[in-house]
């Protein structure tokens, strides 16, 4: 927590997103729907999801590491919203996500795993609609991989376990 609390002290004062009003951080869909379901008069979020870890050793002898990771920005509509509304929130999500992209992909300060985030997003990207019925939530969500050598620092543990 201290990594992650030094960080966000860090973050300059003023966001370079305050369109969206709340960010999700919650390891399974239970956590996640009851957070989500809480943002009564906080309408516009952001979640982070991640996928799987795919290792491939190189001709050098490490590993590359992929990572399929997912950003949605979503808006909790009313349980009685309708086609003009679900609508105008689609349109909404899709430009604060197309926003986020460019800030990301302008963002030359901040790294991510030893990569900076600029070099993360430039890579194939893919937006698909969002929809969760279980919250009256409607968004976008980018979905994107990245790519590092050794994201998960096996060979430091590999040799550390080899010299005892």
């Amino acid at each position: 927590y201290a990594d992650l609390l030094s960080f966000v002290n860090a973050l300059p004062a003023n966001s370079v997103m305050p369109d969206i009003e709340n960010y999700v951080v919650a390891s399974d869909i239970d956590s996640t729907k009851q957070l989500v379901s809480e943002f009564v008069g906080v309408p516009t979020y952001l979640m982070v999801d991640y996928g799987e870890i795919v290792s491939t050793p190189n001709q050098r002898n490490t590993l590359q590491d992929s990572i399929r990771l997912a950003i949605t920005v979503a808006m909790r509509l009313s349980d009685t919203s309708d086609l003009i509304e679900q609508s105008l929130a689609s349109s909404r999500t899709l430009n604060l996500i197309n926003r986020l992209r460019a800030h990301m992909m302008a963002d030359e300060r901040n790294s991510v795993l030893g990569t900076f985030v600029s070099q993360i997003i430039s890579g194939q990207h893919t937006f698909v609609p969002f929809q969760w019925k279980d919250t009256a939530s409607i968004g976008w969500t980018m979905a994107f991989t990245l790519d590092a050598t050794d994201l998960l620092d096996v060979s430091t543990l590999r040799r550390s376990l080899s010299s005892q």
